[in-house]
């Protein structure tokens, strides 16, 4: 098992055979989301801001129906999540790191972008 090292949560990546859709595993953390609301209201112009110019708050609920769950909830319910809505050009889902530390989720192009933010913000001296 690999483990994952963030300043704000340790998440061990699951195995092939452990992964799943969010949606099998916590269809009540989604509707505590949607709190009675149905659409989304996040523009594209919002929505597709990455890096320092995003703001963890402005995400589309609607994509956590169709999420997959890549790590386990080890640490204040944070997980790592692939979109399979949002496909870039070489196939990659946009990936989530996604939970209870933030209002919503730091979102990346890519499964590589996430590791490497996780690597670097792990590694860097100050």
């Amino acid at each position: 098992m690999w483990v994952l090292n963030s300043p704000n949560c340790h998440g061990a990546l699951l195995g092939s055979q452990e992964i799943a859709w969010f949606v099998e595993r916590n269809l009540d953390w989604i509707e505590a989301w949607y709190q009675g609301e149905t659409e989304d209201e996040t523009s594209d112009e919002e929505y597709f801001q990455y890096g320092k110019y995003q703001d963890c708050v402005v995400m589309r609920r609607v994509y956590l129906r169709t999420a997959l769950q890549i790590s386990s909830e080890d640490c204040d319910g944070d997980l790592y999540l692939l979109n399979s809505k949002i496909v870039d050009a070489r196939g990659e889902w946009e990936a989530w790191d996604f939970g209870n530390k933030n209002p919503g989720a730091d979102r990346y192009q890519s499964f590589w972008e996430m590791i490497q933010s996780v690597y670097e913000s792990s590694f860097r001296k100050e």
